[in-house]
């Protein structure tokens, strides 16, 4: 069977793409790296691959997943996998791609966590904006400052605070 990549808008902010078929060498395996570009030139930066209809995987195929989530993360994006228990998810686990992208059974649950991460990130980035108050700074930081945290707890974090 060819492969097959179907795209859904799960959300706004969120991309499903389903793939069916066989995930092999070959011209095929290039159509999921297209459609990662196309969902990235669309803006799109929270992806879910849904591998469950996937019926084989090889090492190319291992190798453009791991690509692709390179690529999402490099434009400050994610990538969650959806799979079931069977061959795939076996291929995946024994390269340890599971250690790179998080696994879920369902593309709701998947979908969820990027909702839970957001949440995260505000409250990380309203403790930066705390801890930088909190210093003793002759002058105001301009808006969108962007830079090191100073304070020895958080060295070597980098971040984006807006003082608007």
């Amino acid at each position: 069977m060819i492969l097959e990549v179907q795209k859904k808008q799960a959300t706004p902010e969120i991309v499903v793409l389903e793939l069916r078929g066989r995930l092999l060498m070959g011209n095929d395996s290039r159509q999921v790296e297209w459609s990662i570009a196309e969902v990235m030139k669309e803006g799109a930066k929270k992806v879910v691959m849904d591998l469950r209809e996937l019926d084989a995987i090889d090492s190319t195929g291992v190798g453009i997943l791991v690509m692709c989530n390179a690529k999402l993360q490099k434009a400050g994006g994610v990538m969650r996998i959806v799979s079931s228990d069977g061959i795939v998810e076996s291929t995946l686990q024994m390269t340890h791609v599971d250690r790179i992208v998080k696994f879920f059974d369902t593309v709701e649950a998947a979908s969820e966590k990027f909702v839970r991460r957001i949440g995260f990130r505000v409250r990380f980035i309203w403790r930066c904006m705390h801890k930088l108050r909190s210093f003793e700074h002759p002058h105001r930081m301009p808006s969108g400052w962007q830079g090191y945290l100073a304070d020895e707890k958080w060295r070597g974090v980098r971040t984006e605070v807006n003082f608007g």
